[in-house]
């Protein structure tokens, strides 16, 4: 069963939370939390749910770690640890308050990453990508996944590897000399490949 948090509804007397009720604007989580769609989210995640039983977590909270777990590159237990210790990915989480317990548990997303499966994730993140494209944050096309290029075939270095290469590039200038001269030179080439 899911049921969805009141978000609409601002909380009162603001002043009372901890740090004053004041976080940076500026920060970059409480920036990529306004790009991305909450409210699309949380209506395709409820979807995996039935309307009887224990209730599940709350979506934008498990969403939010998941996000900041790829973000960060970070392990799930990691990634709670981490949103325990800071405020802004608190707040990129949707919470309302400093939680300085233990919000969730890290089995939690192992599990709910089972239950959603590729299928919804891959629905979750065309929303995502959608709803960034409508806003002209990226472009549709050419969009690139990853930048860093690597070479399929690295050669080490090595000393047989050296000489090696310097015997072939000599026997090709012997041949090219000895076609030019008109005489054939002996290279012993299967010798010297054993």
């Amino acid at each position: 069963m899911y049921i969805a948090k009141d978000r609409k509804t601002q909380p009162l007397f603001e002043e009372l939370f901890p740090f004053g009720g004041k976080l940076d604007e500026k920060n970059r989580w409480l920036k990529i939390a306004e790009l991305i769609p909450w409210d699309q989210l949380e209506n395709s995640y409820s979807q995996q749910f039935s309307h009887t039983g224990r209730p599940a977590h709350d979506a934008r909270l498990v969403i939010g770690l998941l996000l900041l777990k790829h973000m960060t590159r970070t392990s799930d237990r990691e990634i709670v640890q981490s949103v325990c210790e800071n405020p802004y990915m608190q707040a990129f989480c949707g919470l309302n308050d400093f939680t300085a317990g233990k919000m969730i548990d890290p089995g939690t997303l192992t599990n709910v990453r089972k239950r959603l499966g590729d299928k919804r994730f891959k629905e979750l993140e065309e929303l995502t990508y959608k709803h960034l494209i409508e806003r002209k944050i990226i472009k549709a096309k050419g969009m690139l996944i990853d930048a860093t290029v690597f070479p399929e075939h690295i050669h080490y270095p090595t000393d047989a590897g050296l000489l090696n290469e310097a015997r072939q590039w000599l026997v090709s200038k012997i041949k090219s000399i000895g076609g030019k001269v008109g005489r054939k030179y002996r290279t012993y080439c299967r010798k010297a490949r054993q």
